[in-house]
């Protein structure tokens, strides 16, 4: 689930400004006004962060977190002391109050973000979610580039979440062909390829989910770059899944957006996938390719022992369609679902930079990929 960060501040232009700020990245916000206030949240809620502005009537921010840190349960969440105080002995005083970290307003935006994403990630409570045995790592592969694989992962992922409540991960693993940030409108200074570079040690909860972002529609994004230069970090297969190995004890789904393959040891993250997802075009030029794929897949286990679905993503002309029965029947496979063409919707959905499942929830587009993750929960 999203974090749930808690500010504090008696003024209500404030509270409602970093609201909008934090909300929009995905956080779950709950609010209060003074010191007695924030302490019943505290005792109420579990916490992932509190955001503290020092200068309240009453108790001040500075007495809320020596409260905190008094007491055992709360003592480890991570303080954001937030105020217009900006001398050095402020400061020191909201450090040693138990504060973690200390902004001054006004802050821009940005700096807000980042300082909340770094104490998030090295908190010490990031947690694993109980019996993360249960957890599941989701692959999509598609046939061929270009027919709306990556579009399916994301509105699956959402569709997922929106159903189970719980975390859904959706991680790019296409590096340097990373399309979803443009997708979404969101920066790319958080992705995939920060983990790889070579500087990078030995891999950690807290270096893994600094380059997570939450989204708005309540999963987590693991995002791939553009940048051509990032090609090289298509080999680096084994630190791949150790990553993906990280994020399943902390997710319940982690939904891996390969696509037409381009690491170079797809058997490594294979072996990591609980279930598949094979995406096709209802076109003759594509069954040579799924009948390889899925003699491929056969050889390591799926569907025999691990589950196997087969979605049709229509983008073509229906006179170049082949019918569900020829598809059947030369993939000797069953279609389970499929995905209709509805290209000016996506337009609409790109230009405006939200999922399609969240543009018109009732569309029969949105309804197609709830089926889809439907299909996930039942296996």
């Amino acid at each position: 689930m999203a974090e749930k960060i808690l500010i504090v501040d008696d003024d209500l232009d404030t509270l409602r400004l970093v609201r909008l700020v934090l909300q929009k990245q995905g956080y779950e916000i709950v609010e209060a006004s003074n010191g007695e206030q924030a302490l019943d949240m505290v005792k109420t809620n579990t916490l992932d962060l509190i955001l503290l502005d020092l200068m309240m009537p009453g108790m001040d921010g500075y007495e809320v977190a020596q409260r905190i840190r008094r007491n055992e349960i709360q003592t480890h969440i991570p303080i954001l002391m937030f105020s217009a105080k900006s001398q050095v002995e402020d400061k020191v005083s909201g450090y040693a109050a138990g504060g973690d970290s200390y902004i001054t307003k006004p802050t821009h935006p940005d700096e807000l973000l980042a300082v909340v994403r770094n104490l998030l990630a090295n908190s010490p409570n990031l947690k694993i979610t109980p019996d993360s045995s249960k957890h599941k790592v989701i692959g999509i592969l598609s046939v061929k580039g270009g027919i709306g694989t990556t579009t399916l992962a994301l509105n699956t992922s959402i569709g997922l979440k929106k159903t189970r409540r719980v975390n859904v991960l959706l991680v790019e693993l296409r590096p340097s062909l990373g399309s979803l940030a443009e997708d979404l409108g969101l920066p790319q200074d958080h992705v995939l390829e920060n983990l790889l570079q070579p500087y990078v040690g030995s891999l950690n909860d807290a270096a893994i989910q600094s380059e997570i972002i939450p989204h708005t529609t309540g999963i987590k994004l693991l995002l791939c770059s553009s940048d051509p230069d990032a090609i090289i970090y298509q080999k680096d297969t084994a630190k791949i899944a150790e990553i993906v190995k990280i994020l399943k004890r902390h997710n319940e789904y982690v939904i891996l957006d390969i696509g037409m393959n381009v690491l170079s040891d797809l058997d490594t993250i294979i072996a990591l996938c609980d279930q598949i997802l094979l995406t096709i075009e209802p076109a003759a030029n594509s069954l040579s390719r799924a009948k390889k794929l899925l003699e491929y897949l056969e050889a390591r286990g799926f569907p025999q022992s691990r589950p196997l679905s087969i979605i049709i993503v229509n983008r073509i002309r229906s006179e170049m369609q082949l019918t569900m029965t020829n598809l059947q029947e030369n993939l000797h496979s069953e279609i389970n679902l499929a995905v209709s063409p509805v290209p000016e919707f996506a337009a609409q959905a790109w230009t405006k930079k939200i999922p399609m499942i969240e543009l018109d929830p009732n569309s029969l587009t949105a309804q197609q990929y709830n089926q889809i993750a439907q299909a996930i929960i039942r296996v």
